[in-house]
């Protein structure tokens, strides 16, 4: 449509019996079809792209979790009840089972159950606070909003904002 309106005003400026409006014209015309040509070309670009990162973040929620894996176990229904309990023990056995795991260090599930860990012991230990840290920032990294974390971690966690607001609570403290 935009073509045909930019034709038809270039229609009216081409005059036949002048070779120098007609060829002055001609190049204007030839001009803005370059543009609408090179416009439509960047349209396609960004569309191309933009499907591809779609398909990239999708490509990452249907991967399959490190800590869920059959290699893995059930670690994350075992996490669950001592996440937010008193068994740091227990839970410190878990996450070092974790972290024997490959590519532990790229799955917010693994990450999730590690940086609650540390964030549970850090009010003993201040090696623990800098751990948690660590491993609440490749959580964030890795986190992707829109993909939930593993239903295995139990109905009633506080989500990634919550361990980040723990943790905000636990630096403010002297």
């Amino acid at each position: 449509m935009l073509l045909l309106s930019i034709v038809s005003i270039m229609k009216k400026n081409i005059s036949f019996f002048s070779n120098q409006k007609f060829f002055g014209s001609r190049k204007l015309f030839l001009l803005m079809i370059l543009i609408v040509v090179i416009g439509i070309i960047v349209l396609i670009y960004l569309l191309i792209s933009q499907s591809y990162n779609y398909k990239s973040i999708s490509n990452n929620s249907s991967a399959t979790s490190v800590c869920t894996s059959k290699r893995a176990g059930n670690l994350l229904q075992q996490a669950q009840i001592p996440l937010f309990g008193t068994e740091q023990p227990q839970l410190l056995s878990i996450v070092n089972n974790i972290k024997k795991l490959p590519g532990y260090q790229r799955d917010p599930n693994c990450l999730y159950v590690i940086a609650t860990y540390y964030i549970n012991a850090s009010t003993t230990h201040i090696n623990n606070l800098t751990k948690a840290k660590f491993y609440l920032t490749k959580l964030n990294q890795y986190y992707n909003p829109k993909i939930q974390l593993s239903p295995l971690l139990g109905p009633d966690i506080p989500g990634v904002l919550g361990l980040n607001q723990q943790l905000s609570q636990l630096e403010v403290k002297p």
